[in-house]
C-alpha cells in the first residue's frame, strides 16, 4: 500500500486508536507496503555480535553506526507519523483554517515554517490528551517535575480548546501559554514557549482572538460567534450574530454561512443587545454615527458574548468582547452611547460616559441630545 493514500483520522477516537503505540512502533514507511507481509513476517533472528575487546576500534565504529542508523530511522519515522497526521490535527486542534491544502499554502505536513511551533504544541497537546504524556526533552528546558508539566498540559488542552478559533500565529499561542500558566514560575514558562520555539512574553503583543476577561456576575452563559456580516449590526447597540453548531434542536434558528473559501457551516442566529447602553436610533441625530462605530469594532471579527438573559424582543443581552476589546466601554467613550442606568447601575458606565460628556465626543457635542429611550416614548404614543 502507498503510504500516501492512506487515510488521515477525522475524528478524535480514531486519532486515538491511531496514535497507539502498536501503531506508532514502525521504523519505516517502506515497512507498511504490505500490510500482510508485515503481519506474515517471522521475528528476526538476532546473532550474537563477535567478541571484541573494550578498545577495539571496531566496538566504538559499530556503536556509532547503530546509534546514527537509530536517529535516521527515527527522524524517518517522525517525518512519516507527521505527514499521516498533520491535517487531522489541524482539524481537530486549529480549526478549518482553510480549504486550500496545497503545499505551496501548507507545506508537506500542513503547516508553513511561521506556525511550526504552533502545530508541534498542538500534535502534543493531541498526544497529551491521548496518552496522558509530556513530551519528551520537556525537562531539559524547565526546572518543575514530569508530574507539573502534565498540569499543565491538562490546563492547556483545555484552554486550546475553549479558544475560538484556537491559536494559529506563533504570538497567540503564547499569549494562550502565558494566560494560562500565569500563576506558574515564570521560568518554567519561559522554558516552555523556547521548547516550542515561541516568542519570549514581552513580544507577544497580538491577543487570542475572541478572548475576553473572566465572567463577570450573573452571566448565564457565553456565545463565540463567526465573524460578524455587515447586514447583521442594526443600529448602535444591536447585532445579529451567528454561532457554529454541530447538532441543531431548532431548525428554524440555523441556516448556512458561507466561508471565505467557500466551505459551508451550520449555524445558529442570535440577536445579540448590547448591555447597559443605549445608542441613538437608525432615524435619530448621531444615529448613522454610532452604527457605523460599532461596524468598525465588529464587522468581520469573531466575538465572545456573554448573556446575563433575554429582553422582551426576545434578544440575548450581554456583553460583547472582540479582540480584546469591551465593545460598550468603546461606544461610550467615544460617546456614541448612552449609559442605560435604568437596566445596569455599573459605574464604570457612567465613568466612561461622562468622560465623553466632558470632552465632548460623539453625541455629546450637542448641547442637548435628545435620550434614545424618550425618543422611542414619543413615537409610541403618537408624537
Amino acid at each position: 500500500m502507498d503510504p500516501k493514500r492512506i487515510q488521515t483520522p477525522t475524528n478524535l477516537r480514531a486519532v486515538r486508536a491511531f496514535c497507539h503505540p502498536s501503531n506508532l512502533g514502525i521504523r519505516s514507511p517502506t515497512l507498511l507496503q504490505s500490510h500482510t507481509e508485515t503481519h506474515q513476517s517471522k521475528p528476526d533472528t538476532c546473532t550474537p555480535p563477535p567478541e571484541v575487546s573494550e578498545d577495539s576500534p571496531s566496538l566504538i565504529t559499530k556503536g556509532e553506526k547503530e546509534r546514527k542508523k537509530e536517529k535516521q530511522e527515527k527522524q524517518t519515522r517522525e517525518k512519516f507519523i507527521s505527514k499521516l497526521m498533520g491535517n487531522a490535527l489541524l482539524r481537530f486542534l486549529c480549526g478549518n483554517c482553510s480549504s486550500d491544502h496545497s503545499q505551496a499554502a501548507y507545506g508537506h505536513h500542513g503547516v508553513t515554517s511561521a506556525t511550526v511551533g504552533v502545530s508541534a504544541l498542538a500534535q502534543d497537546l493531541l498526544t497529551f490528551d491521548a496518552t496522558a504524556q509530556v513530551p519528551e526533552g520537556l525537562s531539559q528546558h524547565v526546572v518543575s517535575s514530569k508530574k507539573a508539566q502534565a498540569n499543565w498540559y491538562k490546563k492547556l488542552l483545555g484552554a486550546w480548546r475553549e479558544a475560538n478559533p484556537p491559536p494559529r500565529t506563533a504570538e497567540e499561542a503564547t499569549a494562550l501559554v502565558v494566560h494560562t500558566l500565569k500563576r506558574h514560575h515564570k521560568a518554567d514558562v519561559e522554558g516552555l514557549l523556547a521548547f516550542y520555539g515561541l516568542p519570549r512574553p514581552h513580544t507577544a503583543e497580538v491577543q487570542i482572538q475572541g478572548t475576553a476577561p473572566s465572567k463577570p456576575q450573573g452571566v448565564k452563559y457565553e456565545l463565540h460567534t463567526l465573524p460578524v456580516d455587515l447586514k447583521a449590526i442594526a443600529d448602535g447597540d444591536t447585532i445579529t450574530v451567528y454561532v457554529d453548531t454541530a447538532e441543531p434542536r431548532e431548525s428554524s434558528a440555523y441556516r448556512v454561512i458561507n466561508g471565505p473559501n467557500g466551505e459551508g457551516t451550520l449555524a445558529r442566529k442570535y440577536r445579540i443587545r448590547l448591555r447597559g447602553i443605549d445608542a441613538p436610533e437608525s432615524a435619530m441625530p448621531y444615529g448613522k454615527e454610532a452604527k457605523e462605530e460599532l461596524v468598525r469594532l465588529v464587522q468581520g471579527k469573531r466575538l465572545v458574548v456573554y448573556v446575563y438573559g433575554d429582553d422582551r424582543y426576545g434578544r440575548c443581552v450581554g456583553d460583547v468582547h472582540c479582540d480584546g476589546t469591551f465593545v460598550q466601554e468603546k461606544m461610550l467613550k467615544k460617546g456614541f452611547a448612552w449609559h442605560y442606568s435604568t437596566y445596569d447601575q455599573r459605574p464604570e458606565f457612567s465613568q466612561w460616559e461622562n468622560q465623553a460628556r466632558a470632552a465632548r465626543l460623539g453625541l455629546w457635542a450637542s448641547s442637548n441630545p435628545e435620550k434614545p429611550w424618550e425618543w422611542r416614548k414619543d413615537r409610541r404614543n403618537g408624537a
